[in-house]
């Protein structure tokens, strides 16, 4: 499991180079080539943990750094929040010295204050009355848009009406009305459809 804390991987570090430091006086001892120690996989492995140390131990400092910044901004603007209602207080305050002074209001009596304060509905009954409301709005819309339908059906029926009666008696008898023909009771009966069956 990684370590979360600068400390410990610090400690880390210390303990990897001090290993890297022995095993390179140890193939120096041997008396190996520089080339060769490059290449001992020992070497190897102690140089990649001191690498990904070092880059751990640096996403710590950047870490701090940020909570440094947004410590300092977040103080800023506490400040500057301060100042903003400071100056809102000094402006009332202004205006509340500016404001022409009136005169002063009679007292009624205790038995007329009484008569005009109303004690306010309940937000249950509010709500109630708020939705009585808007249902007989909703019912006066549609017999609105029901009333133009109707009078809308009544003008179309005078028009056709109308048009009846300007025409002749003399047209309808050039043009023959067309009788529609009667089914027999045997033709009542839905007919079925043939089935084609194809030839094999």
């Amino acid at each position: 499991m990684a370590s979360k804390s600068k400390e410990v991987r610090t400690e880390q570090l210390r303990l990897f180079e001090k290993k890297l430091v022995i095993r390179l006086q140890q193939l120096d001892k041997k008396g190996i080539d520089k080339e060769k120690i490059e290449k001992d996989p020992l070497v190897k492995s102690l140089k990649s943990k001191i690498k990904k140390t070092n880059e751990r131990i640096a996403v710590f400092d950047k870490f701090v750094q940020r909570t440094q910044e947004l410590a300092k901004i977040k103080a800023q603007k506490l400040a500057e929040l301060e100042k903003k209602k400071e100056e809102k207080k000094e402006k009332e305050v202004k205006e509340i010295k500016e404001e022409p002074k009136l005169a002063p209001v009679k007292e009624k009596h205790p038995e007329e204050k009484h008569e005009e304060v109303k004690p306010k509905p309940k937000k249950k009954e509010e709500t109630v009355e708020k939705e009585l409301k808007k249902q007989a709005e909703a019912r006066e819309e549609i017999s609105v848009e029901e009333h133009k339908k109707t009078v809308v059906k009544e003008e179309k029926e005078e028009a056709a009406s109308k048009k009846t009666k300007k025409t002749s008696p003399a047209s309808d008898d050039s043009k023959p009305k067309k009788v529609k023909k009667q089914p027999a009771a045997d033709e009542t009966a839905p007919k079925k459809k043939a089935t084609k069956k194809k030839e094999e």
